[in-house]
């Protein structure tokens, strides 16, 4: 016996201490459970060993509550009882599921060199809540619909039902929502569930079933957030859902502004996300057919495409469009068991997004690529024009301040946090507007909304300032925006090479103007690296020279990559450091 007292006088000692080094507490924790296995062990000497192994267990998940507070959303939904928990319950739910995980795992976690960075990923592999990404409809379930259901009961499902099953009540502009509650609040109470009694989302669901594949205007709101609880209980075995329309108490512009935030991350660390195209029945029709889906145009969805790392497509009568063969339509190559056109869905989507399969599938938030992802957005719209710089927070990693009203200069905010954490000129590469001109940008070098980016599509690879004629005193390569404008390095063309290449673009000189045609970025193309041209036109303000994008209309286009005309590349002067206002 003196052994066991000598393994477990290091416990007692921490027992006493107000800190305690944690991977050791969970080995001496596993030690304790191949002791309690050894015959002979005295009742006393069996009981410290459990109190000692509740508390490591104890201390184990005091880290739980932290971990979702800064990884899950706000208010998850239990989707067995349509109920919408706070934190605190989401807490109390994961902590009482987290024991069988760990238990499940503990020699693993034992075992590891760091046992806390083992614990947070096992937990952050389990699938603890899905996630829907869908377009609005008018008639949504929003947050102060749900916390209605609670009061539904079984009976007034089951007449509702049966009514619509006989055709002895429509729904054409009435609320199924509205009208459950009415009959549930016309009985005595709410009664308790019973052992044994099909949870409510199953009822709701064979209700909604009744409605008939193409619900009401009405009541399409309510059978989109069913059939989503519905699949994630059923399909995937989670117990947690969340979804935009509900879930965010938009009254509440701290809860707002930290959901709009926290966005990209909520969608990150999902179970799984169920994305519902309700305007597709199949993939038969192929890109042409799917392109059309209103899903693909909308701003939000692209962060709800490229965050989540699992993934099911679903059609408006929520069939997987890609079957039951392939759980996560984010894998390539798929798994050949299905059609061709079903094995393609993850291509399909590529083409219609202009993202790489690469992208698709292992997208890191961050600042590479800037000029790309900004095309990404291009095509894409949102109902109040400030989300179109919010929506695309997450993907770039950047935290902007959420100011509803502000319009255009949001946009203009998100560029100036890009510019304050990358060198990538690529963001200076866009084309004016045709139908708005000059007079609606608020700078002349940089974009307006995301649509200006929308042709920055090439054969050439754009990169930094690299090359100089003057490589003995080049400038810093960096950029920075001040209140004088922005400070960049640029090399200018020698006059004659600017005129002739004015006369190459047909774009009319004027003797009373100072035109200065720089290089912006360079581009690569087989090998060799060719300026981006821009023209810009020179200005004097209270003793300091400042510059602005030329904007004649033949320069409303992005800035010109010296191959795509007839003239030579130019020789370039020195670098300077100049403003662009």
């Amino acid at each position: 016996m003196s052994r066991i007292f000598l393994s477990t006088d290091p416990i007692k000692k921490s027992l006493h201490r107000q800190y305690y080094d944690y991977t050791l507490t969970i080995k001496e924790y596993v030690e304790f459970k191949k002791l309690d296995t050894l015959p002979g062990l005295e009742e006393g000497e069996r009981s410290l060993i459990y109190d000692l192994s509740t508390f490591t267990r104890m201390e184990v998940y005091s880290f739980v509550p932290r971990y979702i507070q800064n990884n899950f959303p706000i208010r998850l939904i239990d989707v067995k009882t349509m109920r919408l928990l706070p934190s605190w319950e989401v807490i109390s739910t994961v902590q009482a599921l987290s024991h069988t995980i760990v238990k499940d795992n503990l020699e693993t976690i034992a075992n590891s060199i760091d046992g806390e960075t083992a614990l947070h990923q096992h937990l952050q592999n389990y699938k603890w809540y899905s996630i829907l990404s869908h377009r609005w409809d008018s008639k949504e379930i929003i947050f102060q619909d749900i916390l209605e259901f609670p009061k539904i009961t079984a009976k007034a499902i089951e007449k509702l039902r049966k009514e619509l099953a006989s055709d002895s009540i429509f729904l054409d502009n009435r609320s199924a929502l509205q009208e459950l509650v009415r009959e549930s609040q016309a009985t005595e109470g709410v009664p308790e569930p019973k052992d044994g009694e099909e949870p409510l989302i199953t009822q709701l669901y064979r209700l909604v079933q009744s409605m008939g594949p193409s619900p009401t205007y009405t009541n399409a709101g309510f059978a989109k957030l069913i059939n989503f609880c519905y699949h994630t209980l059923t399909q995937y075995g989670i117990d947690l859902a969340w979804i935009d329309t509900c879930c965010i108490d938009k009254t509440s512009s701290a809860e707002l502004e930290e959901s709009i935030r926290s966005m990209f991350r909520w969608y990150r660390n999902s179970g799984v996300c169920l994305i519902y195209l309700g305007k597709t029945a199949t993939l038969e029709g192929g890109v042409g057919m799917l392109r059309q889906d209103p899903w693909f145009s909308r701003g939000w969805t692209l962060q709800e495409l490229l965050a989540p790392k699992h993934v099911k497509f679903y059609g408006k009568a929520w069939e997987p469009l890609t079957g039951n063969y392939q759980s996560n339509d984010k894998v390539f190559p798929p798994p050949g068991n299905g059609p061709a056109e079903e094995r393609t869905l993850i291509e399909l989507v590529s083409e219609i997004t202009n993202i790489s399969i690469n992208e698709l599938v292992n997208f890191k938030p961050g600042l590479d690529n800037v000029r790309g992802r900004l095309a990404w957005a291009s095509r894409r719209e949102t109902t109040r024009v400030e989300d179109e710089a919010y929506c695309l927070l997450g993907i770039f990693n950047i935290t902007i301040s959420i100011a509803y009203g502000e319009g255009e200069n949001a946009f203009q905010r998100l560029q100036e946090a890009i510019i304050q954490k990358t060198n990538d000129r690529t963001l200076f590469i866009w084309e004016y507007d045709f139908l708005r001109g000059p007079e609606f940008y608020q700078s002349s070098i940089l974009a307006s909304r995301p649509k200006d980016f929308w042709n920055t599509t090439d054969e050439m690879t754009i990169e930094l300032y690299t090359i100089s004629n003057h490589p003995e005193d080049l400038p810093p390569a960096h950029y920075t925006m001040t209140n004088h404008g922005l400070q960049i390095a640029l090399s200018f063309c020698d006059d004659d090479y600017m005129r002739m290449w004015m006369k190459e673009m047909d774009i009319e000189y004027n003797s009373q103007v100072k035109y200065k045609l720089a290089a912006l970025a360079f581009a690569r193309k087989e090998e060799v690296l060719y300026p981006v041209l821009l023209l810009l036109t020179e200005h004097q303000e209270r003793g300091y020279i400042y510059y602005k994008r030329h904007n004649n209309e033949r320069t409303y286009r992005q800035p010109r990559i010296t191959p795509y005309i007839s003239i030579p590349v130019p020789q370039l002067d020195r670098p300077k450091l100049i403003y662009i206002r």
